[in-house]
C-alpha cells in the first residue's frame, strides 16, 4: 500500500486529491495538511511513502518542506 502525504493550502484542491488517492487501488492518504507547520508533525508520526507538496504554501514555502522531508 502506498501511503501518501498531502500538503496543500487550498482546501478544495486538498479534498479532491484525498478523494482521488483514496479511490485509487493500492493507495491511501496517510495525512493531509494545509501548511508546512501542520504537516511536519504529521509526517513524522505517519511516515508516508510519498508526499504531494504545494510549492506556494503560506509561511514556509514548499521547496523548504521538501528539503526538510529529505533530511528525515
Amino acid at each position: 500500500m502506498i501511503r501518501v502525504g498531502i500538503i496543500e493550502d487550498m482546501p478544495d484542491y486538498r479534498n479532491v486529491l484525498e478523494v482521488l488517492i483514496n479511490h485509487t487501488q493500492g493507495m491511501t492518504v496517510a495525512f493531509s495538511a494545509g501548511s508546512a507547520e501542520e504537516a511536519m508533525p504529521l509526517f513524522t508520526s505517519t511516515q508516508p511513502s510519498i508526499c504531494i507538496v504545494d510549492i506556494n504554501l503560506p509561511g514556509q514555502p514548499g521547496h523548504q518542506v521538501v528539503r526538510w522531508i529529505r533530511q528525515q
